[in-house]
C-alpha cells in the first residue's frame, strides 16, 4: 500500500482535554505550520472543552474549537478527505482521553476509522500514557498508523524559544515562547519542511517519526542540567518557608502556607522532569515507510 498525504487531501484533527494555555499553543503552533504549508481551514478540526480556547484561536485566527462530545458526528460527515491525521495534546489518562475519560483509546480508533472516503489513519499520541492506546488492530481497513510520544509514561514539555514568532496571516498575531510539548513541537517542525531523516531516499511518515522522537530526547537532555539547578534553588527555598513558619519568623497564615505550597508544588515539576526518560513508540511501521509527504 501506497499513500501520500498533501494539502489538499488530508483532514488534520487536534484533541487536547486540557485548560492550561501551553496545550492550547500547541495546537495552534502545529495549526499555524499546516496554513503556512497551504492547509484550508476546513480541513482542521480542534477540539477542545477549554473555555478560554475560543480567546486563543480568535487571537491566532485558527478554526475555533469544537466540543470533544461533538467529535464522533464530527468525523462521520468530513467527507472528501483520503487521509485523517489525529493528533493528541494536553493531558493523558491510563483509560484514554479526558479525566473522567472522554474518549477511549477504542472509541478513538472507532470514531476515526469512520469517517467517510478515508483510506488511511494516522494517529500521533503527544501526551502522558499514550501506549493505552497501543496494540491496536492496525491492519483492519481502512488502516492505522499510530505513534506515541511516550509509552506508559509521562511526556515532556519544556520551555521553548522559536527564536522568532510563528505568525498568523489572518490576524498578524504568533507565539514564540512557551512551555511546549517538545514532542509535538518537533513533529510539526518536520512537517513544516519535511526531509529524508534515515537516508533511504523516501522523505515519509517514518521520518516524521524519527525526527520528532530523536529531537525531543535531545531537547529533554539538553535542560537537564539547567533543572537540576533550579531543583536545588527551589529545595532550599522551600526549607527557608519552612523554617521561618517554624521558628516564627513569619506569621504561619493563608498566605505564607500557600507560598509554601506553590513552591512545592514547582519543585516536584522540576524533579519530576529529573528522573523521566520519554521512549517513543511506533504501530504498525511498515506502513508508516509507504507514506510519503507532498
Amino acid at each position: 500500500m501506497e499513500f501520500s498525504i498533501t494539502n489538499s487531501n488530508t483532514c488534520w484533527v487536534f484533541i487536547s482535554d486540557s485548560t492550561e494555555v501551553r496545550h492550547i499553543f500547541d495546537v495552534a503552533y502545529a495549526v499555524l505550520v499546516l496554513k503556512q504549508r497551504g492547509v484550508a481551514d476546513s480541513a482542521i478540526k480542534f477540539f477542545t472543552d477549554d473555555p478560554q480556547g475560543v480567546a486563543y484561536t480568535t487571537a491566532l485566527g485558527i478554526p475555533n474549537p469544537l466540543p470533544i462530545a461533538s467529535f464522533q458526528s464530527t468525523m462521520q460527515v468530513a467527507t472528501g478527505f483520503e487521509n485523517l491525521f489525529v493528533v493528541v495534546a494536553g493531558h493523558g489518562g491510563v483509560e484514554g482521553i479526558g479525566h473522567p475519560v472522554k474518549i477511549s483509546p477504542a472509541d478513538l480508533v472507532r470514531h476515526s476509522r469512520s469517517t467517510p472516503d478515508v483510506r488511511l489513519v494516522t494517529i500521533a499520541l503527544t501526551q502522558c500514557f499514550a501506549g493505552v492506546f497501543n496494540f491496536i488492530n492496525a491492519r483492519a481497513e481502512p488502516p492505522v498508523v499510530m505513534f506515541g510520544a511516550a509509552n506508559l509514561g509521562s511526556s515532556i514539555s519544556t520551555l521553548i524559544d522559536l527564536g522568532s514568532p510563528i505568525i498568523s496571516p489572518a490576524s498578524g498575531n504568533g507565539i514564540q515562547r512557551w512551555s511546549a510539548n517538545v514532542f509535538m513541537l518537533y513533529l510539526f517542525k518536520w512537517i513544516l519542511s519535511p526531509r529524508d531523516i534515515d537516508g533511504d531516499g523516501r522523505v515519509c511518515l517514518l521520518d516524521a517519526y524519527k525526527y520528532s522522537g530523536a529531537s525531543a530526547s535531545s531537547e529533554i537532555i539538553r535542560v537537564k542540567p539547567s533543572i537540576f539547578l533550579e531543583s536545588l534553588e527551589l529545595s532550599e527555598k522551600l526549607k527557608k518557608q519552612e523554617e521561618d513558619i517554624a521558628s516564627g519568623a513569619v506569621s504561619n497564615t493563608l498566605t505564607e502556607q500557600l507560598k509554601v505550597m506553590a513552591t512545592r508544588q514547582e519543585l516536584d515539576g522540576k524533579v519530576s522532569i529529573l528522573y523521566t526518560s520519554q521512549e517513543p513508540w511506533l504501530l504498525y511501521a511498515d506502513l508508516a515507510r509507504n507514506i510519503t509527504f507532498a
